[in-house]
């Protein structure tokens, strides 16, 4: 992110993340590439995202365009996370060029 959204460049200041992501999935696409799945990760102690995971998942798919699964966890009370102190949040994204076998049909 930092490489192409860094925080040291102001014009991407309040923005929405829904912008960094289309921005991203355009440069996926300029490059031949296209989403097949994204898995997210978030480790956080709060908040507690259970109650609004499947409206997260949605709104993912939605936005990507290719299924995302969204899940939680956290460290039990390990260090800065597990003590609420801070969220970490990871995203996996398989792609697939066009005409490629391994993509479904």
């Amino acid at each position: 992110m930092g490489e192409h959204f860094g925080v040291d460049r102001p014009e991407h200041a309040g923005r929405r993340s829904a912008d960094f992501l289309a921005a991203t999935l355009r440069m996926v696409r300029d490059a031949g590439w296209s989403v097949m799945h994204v898995a997210v990760q978030v480790v956080t102690r709060r908040p507690r995202i259970a109650p609004r995971r499947r409206e997260a998942e949605a709104r993912l798919t939605e936005l990507v365009g290719a299924p995302v699964s969204f899940a939680a966890t956290t460290t039990d009370g390990l260090g800065a996370l597990g003590e609420g102190d801070g969220l970490l949040a990871q995203a996996v994204a398989t792609l697939v060029r066009p005409g490629d076998p391994a993509r479904p049909a």
